[in-house]
């Protein structure tokens, strides 16, 4: 009877024991797939502050970024996952369902990268504004960039902008590179003779451009002479400004532009308060005053549906024309304001290409924006400005200045 009672202990101990498996020795090829319910990994709010090499550990309420952390040296753990519902194919192609997020997911939107030390807090990123109206790609150039080029990005088309590498040209206030051998023309506009209201202005040869247009003069309340006013009237569809072709468009103050180089315009001017909205405003060179001239290069904002020519431009753009057909509008970067002094300098240093950039409140030029120019026109430097509903707009002609290769 006793060895009968001693057997049953001994077998009811070892049963007992074996409600704890010791894996790392008694386990052979453990096998978890039909298990109803397996938690491999620790799990709390608080990642551990010891660990050893090797050990997982599950962070709850992390959100799905990143959760689950490895100990990649004593002590020291690193996230291993947060691609949420992402899929790696046979062509290891990343797919991600929703925004790709970053950092602390507090940018919807943005993609960044960042320095891989693990020290590192640096990043670069791209933050897409939700003001974008549609879906855009952006499609790197096929082959590498030569030293010191930049990536650039054509107009999109069917949502995909073509990138392409270039060498930019010299930005803020460096010297042109002409050679000294040059004509220079300035224009202060102090008139051969002074008539107020009107008539002959400046050295140039200036035009008028439809009505309003004023010279202004010396006086008491306007102590510095050399001013035009350019005044729509409250008239729409009204064409204002002067153009400097001398005998008329047609007269070849300044030709063949795709062909020269060497050669530098600047046109100062100021936006006037009354200045508002339903306007076109156009500065440089063209082959006519008509709201589509069909040849030249300027710089305009175009903000109106009442003139044959609509568009709302928050920022001054760039354009080239040749025969008709050209360009379409280039953002440049800078946005146009009432009461500022706006200063135009376009210029080329290479044949059938034109550098344009903008001073504006008296600052540095902005960084230059490289245009094509095929036109071989006669072209004549222009400030006009177009009122296309019943409103007074006027902007104030303060200075311009050409330099030509002789």
């Amino acid at each position: 009877m006793k060895r009968y009672l001693l057997g049953l202990l001994v077998v009811a101990g070892f049963l007992f024991s074996q409600t704890r498996v010791d894996l790392g020795r008694q386990g052979k090829r453990p096998d978890f797939a039909a298990m109803q319910d397996t938690k491999p990994v620790q799990a709390a709010p608080e990642l551990p502050s010891a660990c050893t090499v090797g050990q997982l550990f599950f962070k709850t309420g992390a959100g799905g970024a990143q959760s689950l952390y490895a100990c990649v040296s004593d002590n020291q753990w690193e996230a291993v996952s947060g691609l949420r519902g992402c899929s790696v194919d046979e062509n290891n192609n990343l797919t991600c369902p929703g925004d790709l997020l970053s950092g602390d997911a507090s940018r919807p939107g943005e993609l960044a990268l960042y320095e891989l030390p693990a020290n590192g807090g640096d990043f670069i990123s791209w933050l897409a504004p939700q003001s974008i109206p549609l879906t855009y790609r952006l499609r790197l150039p096929p082959a590498p960039p030569a030293s010191g080029q930049v990536l650039t990005f054509s107009t999109p088309s069917e949502g995909v902008a073509q990138g392409s590498w270039t060498t930019p040209a010299a930005g803020g206030q460096t010297s042109p590179l002409i050679d000294p051998s040059t004509l220079v023309l300035l224009d202060e506009f102090l008139p051969t003779t002074a008539l107020a209201g009107g008539g002959a202005f400046g050295q140039l040869g200036w035009q008028p451009v439809g009505g309003g247009v004023n010279y202004m003069e010396s006086s008491s309340t306007n102590p510095w002479p050399g001013l035009v006013e350019l005044t729509s009237n409250g008239t729409v569809n009204q064409a204002n400004g002067i153009h400097a072709a001398g005998y008329g468009f047609s007269y070849p103050w300044f030709w063949n532009a795709s062909q020269r180089t060497g050669w530098e315009f600047e046109f100062a001017f100021k936006s006037d308060p009354y200045f508002g909205s339903q306007h076109i405003t156009r500065v440089g060179l063209v082959s006519a005053s008509s709201q589509t001239p069909s040849d030249g290069v300027w710089a305009e904002v175009v903000n109106n549906t009442g003139c044959t020519v609509t568009g709302a431009n928050a920022n001054w753009t760039f354009v080239t024309r040749a025969g008709g057909t050209g360009s379409s509008p280039l953002d440049s970067g800078i946005m146009y304001a009432t009461n500022t002094y706006f200063k135009i300098r376009m210029r080329s240093v290479t044949a059938g290409n034109v550098l344009l950039s903008i001073s504006a409140g008296g600052g540095a030029y902005s960084d230059e924006v490289p245009l094509p120019i095929a036109t071989t026109a006669a072209l004549a430097p222009v400030f006009v400005l177009w009122g296309c509903d019943n409103q007074n707009h006027r902007i104030i002609v303060d200075r311009f200045q050409a330099v030509v290769g002789r």
